[in-house]
């Protein structure tokens, strides 16, 4: 570790040249090693067929809810498509996001998974811009890991797909999209496998235990790519039919139901722009938080101050949550205010650090990392 610079990473993006094994800091993961409900401190449900009642906007088959009976942790997670519920669907199953509890821009998703088979699943690890929904869809930006969507139960069940949708004015209609496959010699709910997005300034990559799937250039000097240079937050689900699957009715579902998403782990590495929620009062963005500079021992940081608040804390952490240190301060009036911070590099661990700015019961958060 270089003792006479740190770097905020939140303002430096990463260069071309994003090698997989590059090893960065863990800023939040779920192992699923318990049992029970689902951790709702990490995890939010989607439940319902979609805002619309229209199956998600592409006709899926399936009601989404927060059972048990569709996902639930028993040493790995179990996404589960159960047949002909009542619920208002043909089928239930379960859709989880990190949105309100963790989104990150730039760095690396591992997710361990084994997939479901047959004809009419179709399941996926995906990211959708932070800002959705106040910004629709495709205008918030789409990342697909990992999308299985097996219209034949035969083929494709060994094939396995990583697509981005974005706008582009009048260039692509409605929508861009941009997707290439991968197809395994046997199916890939025969066994596990680790799926992986690299993401910088330059470069989306997907990776199947290591080898390339998809790889597309972002530049952030292309304004047409700028919405995947924003922070975006994690799904998980488990669809059932479709319109883009041509199956739009419960009969040409001929899948084995129930048949079960397994989910080993989801970790995230980030050197760029990482946010880690430590409780459910976070906030993305809540005070224009800036850190302008650091050294070995001193850090400078921005905020914007409520008029009706003079008492801020700041806090440190490590990245297995435990408080380093903390300063409280005390401002005349709001606007604009700078935090000089004494801070000591020796108390960096696994490379990071996370800055925390709490105002009331609000807060925002930014990773240090050693450069």
């Amino acid at each position: 570790m270089k003792t006479a610079l740190l770097r905020a990473v939140i303002l430096v993006g990463m260069g071309v040249g994003f090698a997989f094994g590059q090893n960065w800091p863990l800023v939040w993961a779920d192992s699923f090693k318990y049992q029970g409900h689902v951790d709702t401190a990490k995890w939010h449900f989607d439940t319902g067929r979609g805002p619309n009642n229209d199956g998600w906007g592409n006709g899926e088959l399936q009601y989404y809810t927060n059972s048990e009976a569709n996902a639930i942790v028993n040493n790995g997670l179990e996404i589960i498509a159960i047949p002909k519920d009542t619920a208002g669907g043909y089928f239930t199953s379960a859709r989880l996001t990190t949105k309100n509890k963790m989104a990150f821009k730039y760095g690396r998703i591992d997710a361990r998974i084994k997939f479901p088979k047959g004809k009419g699943v179709w399941p996926c690890l995906w990211m959708l811009g932070n800002s959705y929904p106040d910004t629709v869809w495709p205008h918030c930006g789409e990342v697909d890991i990992a999308e299985m969507m097996d219209a034949t139960g035969g083929i494709e069940d060994n094939i396995i797909s990583s697509t981005a949708h974005w706008y582009w004015g009048p260039i692509c209609g409605d929508s861009c999209a941009y997707s290439l496959s991968y197809q395994d010699s046997v199916p890939l709910a025969d066994a596990y496998h680790v799926y992986s997005l690299t993401w910088n300034s330059m470069y989306l990559t997907t990776f199947i235990d290591g080898d390339t799937i998809w790889n597309m250039a972002i530049s952030n000097t292309n304004p047409q790519m700028a919405v995947f240079n924003n922070p975006y937050f994690i799904l998980l689900n488990f669809a059932v039919g479709g319109r883009p699957l041509y199956l739009t009715d419960s009969s040409q579902v001929t899948a084995s139901m129930p048949e079960t998403l397994f989910v080993d782990y989801i970790r995230v590495y980030s050197s760029g722009v990482g946010v880690l929620p430590m409780n459910n009062n976070h906030r993305l963005d809540a005070f224009g938080l800036k850190i302008i500079s650091t050294t070995e021992n001193h850090l400078t940081a921005s905020f914007n101050l409520p008029y009706t608040i003079n008492q801020v804390s700041i806090s440190m952490y490590n990245l297995s949550g435990r408080r380093i240190l903390m300063h409280n301060y005390c401002f005349t009036g709001g606007g604009n205010r700078y935090v000089n911070l004494p801070f000591a590099s020796n108390l960096i661990s696994q490379g990071a650090c996370i800055f925390e700015l709490k105002i009331n019961e609000a807060s925002e958060r930014k990773i240090i990392t050693t450069q």
